[in-house]
């Protein structure tokens, strides 16, 4: 937990740190004649030198799925989730297309699509929600059932007796492993169902160690005391590693409005600064300055570094959602969560802070009428 901290730390940082040379060089793009391609090499560095560290943030932090790595997954828990992906994913193409073709700006096609992949990132959150739950209430089972099992060493009747309490959420798959049980399946073929309903992957290995402890003729009052008292310690862990990655999430979010915020003011003024001092010029009958050209950026480049900043800020988007994936664990599929997020913040960034230039600004850099 502490190196993830540092890292995570680390990441904050350097994004912040790569938003402001960018848009040090897209000052000084006045001072160059307009020449867009020292921004466009800023821009490949700052994105790569940020992919490159997310890449490290996957190499140390480690990683905590809480899913078991086998196939086909349960199509009773992911029904939801892939109904929601299949129909996202064109949903969000065309209305992007749409919009964009309408308004005729990547941010508010962003923000379109951003808000449809939102829709599965939800349901596979709840997905992780539910896990997490089973996983709570089977720490109190499996100890319960360990000293049932020692007393009553017969599946059916120890389960009858343990099923008595009530077990939350987790009540549902035990029931279902009764019933198969007293119908003369087989226990292991039972219990095989029942991971595949809970899908957690403490659940699979705990339950796959006590099965094992119960064929060899192992001790499973102390196997149940020991397994309980392990995940009760990862749950600790757990705890305490989520705090960490919501303080880096909270963090990511602020930064990533921030960043988006700066860099697209800086364009914009950019583009009225140029507008202004093209006015001048045509007024003052000016080209040069000591041999220098005056602060002037073509629209054309203009439009070129919004758009390359857009770009910018999306893959950002996607390296601080990968980040701060990282930093939560859980299940893969709720990715979608935090791309959603922080694609709807930065997009909406983009717009207030356009608008907010054009308020502030559009009146002031009105050039003084050149007398004749």
């Amino acid at each position: 937990l502490y190196v993830m901290r540092i890292v995570l730390g680390l990441h904050t940082t350097l994004m912040s740190s790569a938003a402001f040379i960018l848009t040090v060089m897209a000052v000084l793009i006045l001072f160059t004649g307009g020449d867009v391609s020292t921004y466009i090499l800023t821009l490949i560095g700052s994105t790569s030198l940020v992919a490159l560290f997310t890449a490290v943030i996957y190499v140390v932090v480690p990683k905590e799925w809480l899913t078991p790595k086998v196939k086909p997954k349960p199509p009773l828990i992911y029904k939801r989730y892939n109904i929601s992906l299949i129909f996202s994913i064109p949903t969000a193409i065309i209305s992007g297309y749409l919009v964009y073709t309408v308004f005729g700006g990547l941010e508010y096609s962003l923000i379109v699509a951003s808000g449809v992949f939102l829709i599965p990132g939800l349901i596979a959150r709840r997905i992780e929600t539910r896990i997490r739950k089973l996983e709570s209430f089977y720490v109190i089972f499996i100890r319960s059932f360990g000293l049932t099992y020692a007393v009553l060493p017969n599946y059916a009747k120890a389960l009858h007796s343990i099923l008595m309490s009530d077990f939350g959420l987790l009540t549902k798959p035990l029931i279902s492993v009764y019933s198969k049980i007293s119908n003369g399946i087989d226990p292991k073929i039972a219990w095989k169902y029942f991971i595949y309903d809970t899908w957690s992957d403490l659940i699979m290995r705990s339950t796959n160690i006590f099965v094992d402890t119960v064929d060899v003729g192992g001790n499973v009052r102390s196997v149940g005391t020991i397994l309980s008292d392990i995940l009760t310690r990862v749950n600790d862990l757990r705890s305490s590693r989520e705090r960490v990655a919501r303080t880096f999430e909270a963090t990511t979010y602020m930064m990533q409005a921030l960043v988006s915020v700066i860099c697209m003011a800086v364009i914009n003024l950019i583009n009225l600064f140029s507008d202004y001092i093209q006015t001048l010029i045509v007024g003052l009958e000016v080209t040069e300055f000591y041999g220098l050209p005056i602060f002037i950026v073509a629209p054309d480049a203009v439009v070129l570094m919004n758009n390359l900043t857009i770009i910018f800020l999306a893959l950002l988007t996607i390296m601080n959602a990968l980040a701060i994936k990282l930093a939560y664990g859980g299940i893969p599929e709720s990715f979608w969560q935090q791309v959603s997020i922080l694609l709807i913040i930065t997009s909406g960034a983009v717009i207030g802070t356009r608008l907010m230039i054009d308020v502030l600004f559009r009146g002031l850099l009105i050039p003084i009428t050149i007398p004749t």
